[in-house]
C-alpha cells in the first residue's frame, strides 16, 4: 500500500479540525470544476461550429480537387477517367466546369459564376440535399436548365418555373475586344428548375447548370473541364488518396483536398481553438492557486499529525507526498467533475438545442452547435493534471523546509 496516497485520501474525506479549512479545500475544487466546465462547453462549441462549417462546404465541394497546372481548363478523356475509377479510396468524381458569366434577368445584371455538372454531381457532394425551393434538374433530359443561389434569386428577383428564362453572357475566346457585342459574347438562356442555399459565399456567388449547357456557351468539346471533383470512400484518408492520385495522373495536375480548397479558414478555426485553449489554461492555474492555499491552509491544521508521523519514522519526501497527493486529488476530483458537468451540458444542448444564435434569423442554423470530442476531454484533463501537480507541488516545498529546519534544531 503507498502510505502518503492512504494518508492523503483520508484527509481529503475527513473533517478537518477547523472548518475554515473546509470551505477553502471546497472552494478549489468548485473553481477547477467550474474552469474545466466551461472549457468543455467552449471548446464543444468551436467543434460543432467547425463541423457544421465543413458539412456546409461538402454539400457543394468535394474532398479532393483536381485542376491543371496550365492553364484553366483540362482534358477529360476515357483513359483518364479509368485511372481515376481504379485508384483505391475514389468512392466516386464528376466532371465540372465553371466561368464567369453576366446573368441578365428584366432589366437586371448580375455577375456571378455558372458552373456546369455531370450526373455523379449530387452523389460526389450531396448537393441536391441544399434546395430550398424547386427541383435539381438531373431528374429531366432538358439541358438549358439549372438552379441558383438564394443570393441571386434575391437580386434579380426570379424563382422556379419562370416563364421567362434567365440571359447568360460570356465573352468570346480571343474577342474581348470588340465593339460589337453581339460578336464580344456568346449567349444561352436556362429556366432556374431550383433555389439552393448553403451560406452567403455560395448563394450569391453560383448557378449550377448541366455541364453540356456549360460546354455548349463556353464552346468547349464534350472532354474539356475545369476540374474533376472526387469523393473518397469513408474509411478511406484524403491524404492517402490525394498521394495516389498525384502518382498516377503526373505533375502537370494540381490535386487538394477540402481543407487545402479552404486552408486559410480552417488554419483560423485551429488558431482560434487553439488561443481560447490557452486563455482558459490561465484562467485554471489563477483558480488552482486556490488550491495552494488550501494545503497550506491543512499543513497548519494538521501540524500535530506531521510531527506524529515524523517522530514515528517516516521520512521528509512521504510526508511531502501526503499534502500533494492531497491537492492532486482535489484537482483531480474537480476536472473530472467539471468534465461531466460540460459534457452533460454540451449533450443537452445537443439534443434538445436550447441556446438559440439571437433570433435565428440570418443564421445557418438558429441554435449553438455543439460537438463534445474525446480527444479535447484528454486534453483538457492532461493540462489540468499538470497545473494541479504543480501547484499541489508549491507549497509542499514549504512544508519540507520547514521539517528541515525542526529536524536540525532537534539534532542541536
Amino acid at each position: 500500500m503507498n502510505l502518503p496516497f492512504y494518508i492523503a485520501k483520508r484527509y481529503l474525506f475527513k473533517k478537518k479540525t477547523n472548518n475554515v479549512v473546509n470551505i477553502i479545500a471546497l472552494i478549489s475544487v468548485f473553481g477547477v470544476a467550474i474552469g474545466t466546465t466551461a472549457l468543455v462547453i467552449v471548446l464543444s462549441v468551436f467543434n460543432g461550429f467547425e463541423e457544421l462549417v465543413t458539412n456546409l462546404y461538402k454539400s457543394f465541394e468535394p474532398d479532393i480537387k483536381i485542376t491543371s497546372l496550365h492553364g484553366k481548363t483540362m482534358q477529360a478523356d476515357s483513359v483518364f477517367l479509368n485511372i481515376l475509377a481504379k485508384t483505391k479510396g475514389v468512392a466516386s468524381y464528376s466532371k465540372v466546369l465553371e466561368e464567369k458569366v453576366l446573368l441578365h434577368y428584366n432589366e437586371k445584371q448580375y455577375v456571378a459564376t455558372i458552373k456546369g455538372v455531370d450526373s455523379f454531381f449530387d452523389e460526389t457532394t450531396g448537393f441536391d440535399k441544399t434546395i430550398k425551393n424547386g427541383a435539381y434538374f438531373y431528374n429531366t433530359p432538358q439541358k438549358n436548365i439549372g438552379v441558383i443561389g438564394q443570393g441571386i434569386s434575391y437580386m434579380l428577383s426570379v424563382g422556379v418555373n419562370n416563364t421567362k428564362p434567365i440571359q447568360v453572357f460570356v465573352p468570346k475566346k480571343g474577342l474581348a475586344g470588340s465593339l460589337n457585342s453581339k460578336d464580344a459574347f456568346s449567349r444561352k438562356a436556362f429556366y432556374p428548375t431550383g433555389v439552393f442555399s448553403i451560406q452567403a459565399d455560395f448563394d450569391a456567388k453560383y448557378i449550377v447548370t448541366p455541364i453540356e449547357f456549360t460546354q455548349e456557351l463556353l464552346g468547349a468539346n464534350k472532354n474539356e473541364v475545369s476540374a474533376i471533383e472526387i469523393k473518397t470512400n469513408s474509411s478511406a484518408s484524403h491524404m492517402s488518396v490525394k498521394k495516389r492520385l498525384k502518382k498516377l495522373i503526373g505533375e502537370q495536375y494540381i490535386v487538394l483536398s477540402q481543407v487545402e480548397l479552404h486552408e486559410a479558414l480552417f488554419k483560423m478555426m485551429k488558431t482560434e481553438k487553439i488561443a481560447v485553449i490557452i486563455i482558459f489554461t490561465f484562467i485554471l492555474i489563477i483558480a488552482t492557486f486556490t488550491m495552494a492555499s488550501a494545503i497550506i491552509m491543512l499543513i497548519i491544521d494538521k501540524e500535530r499529525d506531521i510531527l506524529t508521523l515524523t517522530n514515528l519514522g517516516m521520512d521528509l519526501n512521504k510526508i511531502q507526498k501526503v499534502y500533494f497527493f492531497n491537492g492532486f486529488l482535489n484537482s483531480c476530483i474537480g476536472s473530472i467533475a467539471g468534465m461531466l458537468i460540460g459534457t452533460t451540458v454540451s449533450w443537452i444542448q445537443e439534443k434538445f438545442k436550447i441556446i438559440k444564435l439571437g433570433s435565428g434569423e440570418g443564421f445557418v442554423v438558429s441554435y449553438y452547435p455543439v460537438s463534445v470530442n474525446a480527444t479535447d476531454l484528454l486534453i483538457i484533463f492532461t493540462i489540468i493534471t499538470i497545473v494541479g501537480a504543480l501547484m499541489s507541488f508549491i507549497p509542499t516545498i514549504t512544508l519540507r523546509r520547514k521539517l528541515l529546519n525542526t529536524y536540525r534544531r532537534t539534532k542541536s
